[in-house]
């Protein structure tokens, strides 16, 4: 069990989603019909003014999506001693496009044409390499994949931290293009949830089966007479913002379970004592 407190917690979410958190909560309990087309897409995203455009036009744009929340993050914590700060990175899908253009050219025209332009970007830690990078981040840097449960996984490793660290940044996100579009076939979304955490009571994360898992998705192999509930593991599933994986339902002040190959991850945050700002 881990717990630990929101110190401040930044969004880029779609722009038919409240970024208020009672409206956020509102919101993930009822949600609204997706766009037209099923996709919940963020806007686009501008170049922080400590950004320069030569290092703006360097990143892909899931690391622009990044970018500006550790900005938000940067400037609402400006006393922070940023140079020592920790830093856990969760995505699902990683950086696929820059992945898919290197290997297009590499596997079409052979290695001595393999643009590294493309290559640069094409590694699951490019984006967390441009945070720190243009942050200054010079502490501890990991970065972590788990599908459907990468948001609580990164939560509960950034909790970790904690034992080491007084303050710990936490960035999960992941983006829409035509790859992951295909991937996912049937509609999602994009989203990236940047958030300070420090010693505290607000959160409190699970690993394990817990009272909470009427959510889950698919029994235990010990359980009997399970009902699956089909594939909600965490509110915002239903709007499409698979990429958070219940990391922004949970600072929403909602409990979450995220489960994968029959080990969950639960969660949930006090709201009485949560001191977050958004």
């Amino acid at each position: 069990m881990l717990t630990g407190a929101v110190l401040r917690a930044a969004f880029r979410l779609p722009a038919e989603v409240p970024r208020d958190l009672p409206g956020l909560a509102a919101t993930l309990r009822r949600p609204p019909p997706p766009p037209p087309d099923g996709w919940w897409r963020t806007t686009e995203p501008t170049c922080p003014a400590r950004v320069k455009a030569a290092d703006w036009r360097r990143a892909s744009r899931l690391a622009r999506l990044a970018l500006e929340v550790v900005d938000e993050l940067h400037a609402a914590a400006p006393h922070l001693d940023w140079t020592h700060l920790p830093m856990v990175y969760g995505s699902a899908m990683g950086e696929v496009v820059p992945s898919t253009q290197f290997l297009e050219r590499l596997f079409a025209e052979g290695p001595a044409f393999a643009s590294p332009f493309a290559f640069q970007n094409s590694v699951y830690n490019a984006t967390s390499g441009h945070v720190s990078q243009l942050y200054g981040l010079r502490g501890p840097t990991e970065t972590l994949s788990a599908g459907m449960a990468t948001g609580l996984f990164a939560l509960a490793r950034g909790l970790e931290w904690l034992e080491s660290a007084p303050t710990v940044l936490v960035l999960v996100g992941d983006d829409l293009n035509r790859t992951t579009e295909a991937a996912l076939g049937t509609g999602g979304g994009e989203a990236v949830v940047g958030v300070l955490v420090g010693p505290g009571q607000d959160l409190l994360v699970r690993d394990g089966v817990h009272e909470s898992e009427v959510s889950r998705a698919t029994a235990l192999p010990y359980e009997e007479g399970f009902e699956a509930l089909g594939y909600p593991v965490a509110p915002e599933r239903t709007l499409g913002l698979c990429c958070t994986n219940g990391l922004v339902a949970l600072l929403a002040g909602l409990s979450v379970v995220d489960q994968d190959s029959g080990t969950a991850i639960s969660g949930s945050s006090r709201p009485s004592t949560r001191r977050t700002t958004a």
